[in-house]
């Protein structure tokens, strides 16, 4: 049997450099904890800089992003947030398509 190649979308050697940790195991590792550690947390809460936006990092990161999504990306905001900036659709963007459903959509989207 021949050892698969993973692809990833993450350069490895760059997090674990940026990161200062040892090796891409300790990198893993790391990762795992944090996992485990957020599963036994509180699994209703989520942070919207995550979940709510098309890129979350530098000024230059969410830039670039913007840039790649051409005249997609000019309908876009860059938006400083506490560790950085994010890059979310702008609010009008959905309003007068789906005003009035977006209530009724987003309670029936919960789990409990």
């Amino acid at each position: 049997q021949g050892h698969r190649r993973r692809n990833t979308i993450i350069d490895q050697k760059a997090l674990v450099a940026a990161l200062e940790l040892n090796s891409v195991d300790t990198l893993r590792a790391a990762h795992r904890e944090w996992i485990d550690g957020s599963l036994q947390g509180d699994t209703s809460a989520r942070e919207e800089k995550w979940s709510q936006s098309i890129a979350v990092g530098s000024a230059e990161f969410t830039q670039k992003v913007q840039a790649a999504l051409g005249t997609q990306g000019r309908k876009r905001d860059i938006i400083e947030s506490d560790n950085g900036y994010v890059l979310r659709e702008t609010e009008e963007s959905y309003g007068p398509v789906f005003a009035g459903k977006n209530g009724y959509i987003a309670s029936k989207n919960v789990h409990f």
